[in-house]
């Protein structure tokens, strides 16, 4: 084997043996991680709308303008998240005689083929699982607090963006050095690409299921179409699992099957328009990887760090595919995870 392929090869195992110790690291540390790793992205989403708005503000006004914002609409989002399951948590013992009813004929045949299960969906259950619900939203605190913390992690962050440039070349060298920053230029960008695109899509898809739930006059319409814009993060089962539950309801709520039936299809369809129409066409220059390593990556990110590994596993699995593609001894990483090649190619200095 070539001296050159065999340093190749090696460079790349050694980095995937320090990603593992990367990620064990992570997971003991991940309260503390995530927080950082949210206002990672934050600085990147937010320092180019800040050297948007120099124009006609200071920089330290535009950033205190943008990230009051993000927290007001956090905070008013968290709240109504939280005032909305409980709406829906109050109103379920209404559905315990509907729900008995529906689920009759399934227990009748499960005792059938010999399976014994007990009576559920008593106004009884219903009411433990009020109160199971209900105590798991004390976790709001624990959500502002980290809202807080991610906060004030990424207003020090910005204030040192503008001295990261200078103190990499100062740290690298001049060639060196510049090849990093256009490599962190890429994966901001292609980051930032990501999670506007996705967000419009979201606020679109939220708002279809929302209308949609509310002309066939299914409950809590409101709820379930923030529902499907929050679950339309997470790639490939977060669709599913936000048309599941409104359809459920429409087959509790109503005694005709009608209903159940339209929302089937119209929930479904927006969701199918969404998976194969929407986010191929919109998404196509922001992800660039393969969709094995995609669901992979959102699977690991979940054990790693919980339910914010979800949300955070496409935007750090961009990141990882454009860092492989700018660093020449990864791009054999990056030809495996990548669905194609970045068009722009490598940054001077990394050839």
């Amino acid at each position: 084997m070539p001296v050159q392929s065999r340093d190749t090869l090696r460079n790349s195992l050694l980095a995937i043996i320090a990603g593992i110790l990367c990620l064990i690291v992570v997971y003991h540390t991940r309260s503390v991680v995530v927080p950082m790793l949210f206002a990672v992205f934050l600085t990147a989403l937010i320092y180019p709308l800040a050297k948007k708005l120099d124009r006609w503000l200071p920089f330290w006004a535009s950033v205190a303008a943008i990230i009051l914002g993000i927290t007001a609409v956090a905070t008013v989002a968290g709240f109504f998240l939280v005032g909305a399951v409980r709406g829906v948590v109050s109103n379920l013992p209404k559905y315990s005689d509907r729900i008995e009813q529906v689920a009759s004929p399934l227990l009748e045949y499960a005792r059938q083929q010999g399976l014994h299960v007990g009576a559920v969906t008593t106004e009884e259950d219903a009411r433990r699982l009020a109160q199971f619900v209900g105590r798991g939203l004390t976790s709001v605190g624990q959500f502002l607090g980290g809202l807080l913390t991610t906060m004030l992690l990424t207003v020090f962050a910005l204030s040192e963006v503008r001295q990261l440039r200078g103190r990499i070349l100062r740290a690298c060298g001049a060639e060196k050095g510049q090849a990093c920053i256009a490599t962190l230029n890429a994966v901001s960008r292609r980051v930032a690409v990501f999670v506007w695109t996705k967000t419009w899509i979201s606020v679109v898809v939220g708002v279809a299921v929302g209308v949609a739930c509310y002309a066939i006059g299914i409950d809590f319409a409101l709820f379930w179409g923030f529902l499907a814009l929050a679950l339309n993060f997470i790639p490939y089962v977060g669709q599913p699992l936000a048309v599941l539950p409104p359809i459920l309801l429409a087959l509790i709520q109503f005694e005709s099957r009608a209903p159940a039936i339209i929302a089937i299809i119209v929930l479904v369809g927006v969701q199918c328009l969404n998976a194969y129409v929407l986010d191929p066409l919109a998404m196509r220059n922001a992800l660039r990887i393969s969709a094995l390593f995609l669901l992979a990556s959102v699977i690991l990110w979940g054990w790693v760090l919980g339910m914010a590994g979800v949300v955070l596993g496409t935007p750090l699995s961009v990141a990882l595919v454009v860092t492989c593609e700018h660093v020449p001894a990864l791009r054999p990483i990056a030809a495996i995870l990548a669905e194609r090649p970045d068009p722009a190619g490598p940054p001077p200095g990394t050839a």
